[in-house]
């Protein structure tokens, strides 16, 4: 597994958490930094819900990136990231790595050649993988593969195809108009979807899209947020897009509801708290009149308290961390020695 001179066909890289030591291997034909960036992003947006992207959330600055391998071809560099996994154990242990797929050609789909066509059915290219398309366009390779599948009719607008089920154009093209007509006759509403801290998340198109991408999700229930009847579901809003057709509409009637579904946390100085389920519910309860705009990662203190927004206190954690409490205790330290300092 050593490095070669001449220039790769793909490397596996190692981002290694410096303070659990914790690791994660992965390929690519990118190059590091452009690989590294795109992790960065996904994890920024909330896109992938995988334990390597919450690990970048919460330790965004502690993580070391380093090519550990080069590759001639698909086979080596599938090869050589499953033996690296391997090695490291970061797949089979989650003590010692975020992988959660044992690497190289884990998925017989995974190295099926994919076709691309974009939002006007034109042809763009071939990609070697499903990765290599993921790559390409900076999406998830999840999402492509649902579509490759017929799971889903389209994503983003483009449809892909695995070659391997439609090895000419003519049916390629057959296969592009017979999932036009099915749009067409479903009469289908594109859905966006956004996380409860504000994020984008993806683009649906259909209810029942929505459902078969997230099982857990009930039709009836999604109705109601898409209605307005619930503000949200399993951590997410979702929209008619021809309802709000502009990013701007979007993120104002998202505002709108995050005011209304986010908890609101509020601490005392001996660390106990209470939870509201809402800003408006906090504000009543308190007898207080914050905004969310007053609020910041260090929260919103006030007479002996420390308001914080869920998603500061959780850090998308299920459960409060000691770091947090610790976080909170010198947060009530500098504001009692600020007082102090004022009163002398």
């Amino acid at each position: 597994m050593a490095l070669h001179d001449t220039e790769p066909y793909g490397i596996v890289y190692m981002a290694e958490n410096k303070i659990n030591g914790k690791r994660y291997i992965g390929q690519t034909k990118w190059s590091l930094e452009k690989r590294k960036q795109q992790h960065l992003y996904h994890a920024r947006c909330r896109k992938q819900r995988f334990r390597f992207q919450h690990a970048l959330r919460k330790y965004p600055d502690a993580f070391e990136w380093s090519v550990i391998d080069t590759a001639q071809d698909m086979d080596d560099l599938n090869r050589k990231e499953a033996e690296w996994i391997s090695y490291y154990k970061t797949f089979v242990d989650k003590e010692k790595g975020y992988n959660m797929t044992p690497g190289g050609d884990a998925t017989p789909d995974t190295s099926k050649s994919v076709c691309h066509y974009n939002e006007q059915e034109q042809f763009v290219t071939v990609y070697s993988s499903l990765q290599e398309a993921a790559d390409a366009i900076g999406a998830l390779d999840t999402g492509i593969a649902k579509t490759c599948r017929g799971e889903r009719l389209t994503y983003y607008n483009q449809t892909f195809l695995y070659e391997d089920d439609f090895p000419t154009e003519a049916l390629q093209q057959e296969e592009i108009l017979r999932r036009k007509m099915i749009k067409k006759e479903q009469t289908i509403r594109r859905i966006v979807a956004y996380a409860k801290d504000g994020f984008f998340s993806d683009v649906f198109d259909s209810i029942q899209d929505v459902v078969s991408s997230y099982p857990k999700i009930k039709e009836k229930i999604l109705y109601e947020v898409l209605s307005g009847k619930r503000k949200s579901t399993h951590g997410f809003i979702f929209l008619y897009e021809a309802d709000y057709p502009t990013i701007e509409l979007q993120k104002n009637e998202v505002i709108k509801r995050m005011a209304l579904c986010e908890k609101v946390y509020v601490f005392e100085e001996r660390l106990d708290y209470k939870v509201y389920d809402s800003l408006l519910q906090s504000n009543k309860g308190e007898g207080v009149n914050f905004n969310r705009r007053q609020f910041s990662p260090d929260g919103k203190y006030h007479v002996n308290q420390l308001y914080f927004l869920e998603r500061d206190v959780l850090f998308f954690e299920q459960t409060i961390s000691k770091e947090f409490l610790r976080r909170v205790k010198e947060l009530f330290q500098s504001y009692s020695s600020a007082s102090s300092s004022i009163a002398s």
